[in-house]
């Protein structure tokens, strides 16, 4: 969201990233979908539904069970990054 464009470049790069990303150049789309602060993670699934947000950091395997619920349309979230999960 902060991100200059090279070293966002460099960070897909570097961590072998293929999903799709955007880059939201002032602040509206981050007010859009309620974005608070960052670090925050959003799922969003192929009809466009958004589940989250999983406010703070998150560990790569809180991540990979993020998208695996929002794939099978059981979405997980978080309250306070790891501290407190709940399933939704």
């Amino acid at each position: 969201m902060q991100d200059l464009p090279g070293n966002t470049c460099a960070f897909l790069d570097k961590y072998a990233i293929d999903y799709p990303t955007i880059r939201d150049q002032g602040d509206g789309m981050a007010r859009s979908y309620g974005a608070t602060g960052i670090p925050e993670t959003y799922f969003i699934d192929p009809r466009g539904r958004m589940f989250g947000p999983l406010i703070g950091a998150i560990s790569p395997q809180t991540l990979s069970e993020g998208v695996g619920a929002t794939r099978s349309g059981r979405v997980l979230g978080l309250i306070s990054g790891e501290a407190q999960r709940t399933a939704r």
